[in-house]
């Protein structure tokens, strides 16, 4: 079966410190994957910095996206917080939904699963992060896999489905170095299971059609072996992706 074209994230969390510091990297990546085909990049700075970006980018390479949405729909009484639509109206095509960091912080399966249909409901593609804390030898990561999975996505329909992007994000390899990534053996089963439980919620047919990312430890020294040994359609970029050098050397991979 042919391999669909690739995606890339990059998700700049809180960087960097100032509005000319993103340009300066964001026009740099910009310019050096020009040329480059068969890879969409996404790139989802700190909200202060999207409509600059979005309203100073020209291109058809890169896309836009947020790194986290609210799940109240249109507007209201909720400080501090950013609708799917407000998102979508000033550029943004995608949203990270569920990342670690924000799980860590105490954000529930519940809650991610309304964040994820808020955003599909305003037109956005939310890529939902999943990934055990661990990995026992005895194979109960899968279950927390599923769990989580099943959870984020409860009251998702199928006919919804095609816009979803998982990708998994084993949290004991993120924020590593290249050498403590997951190997590609490891990365290929996993993405298997993974399709395996979509297919399971939403038939074979639109199941295998969701790209499954990788994130954790992905650098330009792994990402050609896991891109080609792994099964996944692209990646989902963290520390890397502050690094023009490296960023590139990943969408080069894919």
């Amino acid at each position: 079966m042919a391999r669909r074209g690739r995606l890339v994230v990059a998700n700049w969390k809180m960087h960097p410190g100032a509005l000319q510091e993103a340009r300066r990297l964001f026009s740099s990546i910009a310019r050096r994957i020009r040329r480059v085909r068969g890879v969409q990049v996404v790139v989802c700075p700190p909200a202060l910095y999207l409509s600059e970006l979005v309203r100073s980018y020209r291109g058809a390479n890169i896309r836009f996206g947020a790194q986290d949405v609210s799940w109240h729909a249109g507007i209201g009484a909720y400080t501090g917080e950013l609708s799917a639509m407000m998102l979508k109206r000033i550029g943004a095509g995608h949203v990270i939904v569920g990342h670690s960091e924000r799980r860590a912080m105490g954000e529930s399966d519940k809650t991610v699963s309304t964040k994820v249909k808020a955003a599909l409901d305003a037109g956005l593609a939310p890529i939902l992060c999943v990934g055990e804390e661990e990995r026992d030898h005895e194979g109960g990561y899968l279950s927390q896999l599923e769990w989580q999975l099943t959870a984020s996505l409860d009251g998702v329909p199928r006919t919804q489905a095609s816009r979803l992007v998982v990708a998994y994000e084993p949290v004991w390899a993120i924020g590593k170095r290249a050498q403590s990534a997951v190997t590609p053996r490891l990365l290929h089963e996993t993405v298997i299971f993974v399709k395996k439980i979509l297919s399971k919620k939403y038939g074979r047919v639109v199941g295998m059609k969701v790209p499954i990312l990788y994130g954790g430890s992905v650098e330009g020294t792994n990402a050609g072996a896991l891109s080609r040994e792994g099964a996944v359609d692209g990646f989902l970029v963290g520390h890397a992706s502050l690094s023009v050098r490296d960023f590139v050397s990943i969408v080069k991979a894919c």
